[in-house]
């Protein structure tokens, strides 16, 4: 499966991920030689200056984004929460649990407020950190997602994603204290 990666309504590059599952391909390269990529992005394109689904962000109209590590992650919020043509509130990717000057200047441009970092549960530090870093520009929540038993997004259920939108929002502080 191919995802066009856009910036300004470029194309300007590409994610591809397998469509087996990530326990299939570790037992395929556990016996293989050849081993398979569950992704497999396109290279030279500078991905830690792009965010995914930034061209959804309505200039000085959307108010809030989530941030996400995937493409697959902005998708299952996209398709779960019926985010299609709704502006206040637009899923962004970028690249991994990090995020650089450009991606933080690209928000700031389109004059985003308050940014909900949804980074997977598996890296409580690394995600402190990247709050900390945006809670200079912007008013920050973190997405507990240790409430759905450490699943990404796209693993969720619906009620899940609902149950942390209601119950698992952290302020940087609340989130440092736990």
């Amino acid at each position: 499966m191919l995802l066009e990666i856009h910036d300004n309504h470029k194309l300007v590059g590409f994610v591809g991920r397998h469509t087996w599952s990530k326990s299939d391909i570790d037992e395929f390269n556990s016996c293989h030689r050849y081993q398979i990529r569950r992704y497999n992005n396109s290279l030279e394109n500078g991905f830690s200056k792009l965010l995914y689904n930034i061209d959804a962000v309505k200039a000085y109209e959307t108010e809030s984004v989530i941030l996400c590590e995937g493409c697959f992650d902005v998708i299952a919020l996209i398709r779960k929460l019926n985010l299609y043509d709704y502006p206040d509130i637009v899923p962004v990717a970028t690249f991994g649990k990090k995020i650089s000057d450009v991606q933080i200047y690209k928000l700031q441009n389109k004059g985003v407020r308050t940014v909900i970092l949804g980074y997977d549960a598996d890296a409580k530090d690394t995600t402190s950190q990247i709050a900390i870093q945006l809670d200079k520009y912007f008013d920050v929540y973190i997405a507990d997602l240790s409430m759905a038993d450490g699943k990404d997004w796209d693993e969720m259920s619906d009620f899940a994603i609902y149950d942390i939108f209601d119950k698992g929002l952290r302020t940087v502080r609340e989130f440092n204290l736990e």
